[in-house]
């Protein structure tokens, strides 16, 4: 449920008051203005015991959350950890050795070092979250994470990492010191970021606990309290204001870059503002405001109907142009193939000596792939097709669905998901195309290019500006695969395809 907050303002010449209210989930005081804390609100998870009860272990799912998010008194933020861990055994337990609340984790097979960890998606998830029931922004001031191991083997090394520019994690995101575990409760340590490393101004941000070893097993390992700190961003709540001018009701707001807006209004009081119906002076349905770049908005020549007449402004993010995840269906691609192997949708399975992919990005289930492979159901095939690799001289494209960029005037971007393991041969090119002629509009956009022979990571490209012949048209973007003589290549698997105004 969305906070309100509301302040009254007389409008000369106005048969009545009206009154001003915006959607906003910070706190407010009587009078409706902004309360920002100046102190640090936090969130924990777990109980910081360090040990429990002795009982049964249950297994449960990679990427199920234990226990449930914490979330703030009126579920403003939301604190979440997941285990994100590809290849081992995950368990939320609350045996002999541990806590009443944690998560309790055995390796079967640690990465040599940070390279590999980040390369094998091997970490806790640790994410703040306003978009749930709000869109306030945040300024994450502190995060602080205890574990626990215990078992013999390699002592196991761990270290935080934020991705502060939202291009992936790699080891440059690495922050803080590495910590290296010694068994028993007596190594139990604690790793933590202040606010100089953490991000501001977000609505929803990731740190992560990546941990490697020595290639091999390191113990039962435990994660049995994570405590966030934060605070709301200045200027995060609306504050709407207005006045009667010659031409009509001028409204002034708080304008945030990747937000819209829609001016709701009501005669009465009764129904939630939520409900209330977007604004029609007869003129203009005000619907979908486009942010101002000044950072404050004016919106004026608002016609006013009727004597008297309430007010609510909405804010919500700016929602993608296009967006294509693949988890729920193909996201109606279409393949066009000349010679060679075609594109597959579904979840990859290969067996690569440059590196193997058995999951979308972040390990979803599904993707697009030049050939998705089922090594792990026949491991000593020898075939093309069931280890996943492409046929020499292939020579296919995977194309979005029309994108209707045809009432689009500001800059767009492109943004995706991508796994390599090609020949060096083989070409890769991201290319925009004007639906009507089939033409690409301009050079290629990116070229894709595997920079590591024997991992093949999911990997971000973002950001890509559209040339800006591709405004007003409708257009198509191509993924266009051309391999050479070569064997024995996986190829290029692409997911979480995205298309912004900027």
């Amino acid at each position: 449920m969305k906070k309100i907050r509301h302040g009254k303002a007389i409008i000369g010449g106005a048969a009545g008051i009206l009154t001003s209210l915006s959607l906003s989930a910070v706190e407010i005081d009587i009078d409706g203005r902004l309360a920002n804390s100046e102190e640090e609100s936090a969130l924990e998870w777990g109980d910081n015991s360090g040990r429990g009860d002795s009982g049964t272990v249950n297994s449960v799912p990679v990427g199920t959350n234990r226990p449930d998010p914490v979330s703030d008194d009126d579920g403003t933020v939301t604190l979440t950890v997941t285990a994100n861990i590809q290849d081992w055994r995950v368990h939320y337990s609350a045996g002999e050795y541990d806590a009443g609340e944690e998560w309790n984790v055995r390796s079967s097979h640690n990465g040599l070092d940070a390279e590999a960890a980040l390369a094998n998606e091997a970490y806790f998830s640790i994410t703040l979250d306003t978009t749930a029931n709000g869109f306030d922004l945040i300024d994450w001031e502190s995060v602080s994470v205890s574990l626990w191991r215990n078992g013999s083997g390699a002592d196991p090394t761990f270290q935080l990492a934020v991705d502060a520019n939202d291009d992936g994690f790699d080891v440059g995101d690495l922050v803080g010191s590495p910590t290296t575990l010694e068994p028993g409760l007596a190594g139990a340590s604690t790793l933590s970021l202040g606010r100089d490393d953490l991000p501001k101004g977000v609505m929803t941000a990731e740190v992560r606990l990546y941990h490697w070893g020595n290639g091999s097993p390191s113990g039962n390992m435990h994660l049995y309290d994570v405590v966030a700190g934060y605070e709301v961003a200045a200027g995060s709540g609306l504050e709407l204001t207005l006045s009667q001018e010659e031409d009509g009701l001028e409204f002034t707001w708080p304008s945030l870059a990747g937000f819209q807006y829609d001016l709701r209004s009501s005669t009465d009081l009764t129904a939630d503002p939520a409900t209330w119906p977007l604004y029609d002076d007869g003129e203009k349905v005000y619907e979908d405001i486009v942010a101002s770049e000044t950072g404050t908005h004016v919106l004026s020549g608002v016609r006013q109907v009727g004597a008297q007449r309430f007010f609510v402004l909405v804010r919500e993010p700016v929602p993608p142009l296009f967006a294509a995840d693949f988890e729920s269906d193909n996201g109606n691609f279409t393949v066009s193939t000349r010679e060679g192997s075609d594109w597959e949708y579904g979840t990859p399975d290969t067996d690569s000596a440059g590196g193997r992919i058995t999951t979308g990005a972040n390990g979803s289930s599904a993707c697009w792939g030049t050939v998705l492979g089922s090594a792990s159901g026949d491991p000593e095939s020898g075939e093309a097709a069931v280890k996943g690799f492409y046929l020499p001289q292939t020579e296919t494209t995977l194309s979005t669905p029309v994108i209707d960029l045809t009432a689009v005037t500001t800059p767009v971007s492109l943004s995706y998901q991508e796994a390599l393991d090609l020949a060096e041969g083989a070409t890769a090119g991201v290319f925009v195309v004007d639906h009507a002629t089939g033409e690409a509009l301009g050079e290629a956009l990116a070229t894709a290019s595997d920079g590591d022979s024997s991992e093949a990571p999911w990997t971000a490209v973002n950001d890509l500006p559209l040339p800006a012949e591709a405004l007003g048209k409708a257009i198509r973007i191509e993924f266009r695969f051309q391999a050479g003589s070569e064997a024995d290549y996986a190829g290029w698997y692409l997911d979480e395809i995205r298309l912004e105004a900027r």
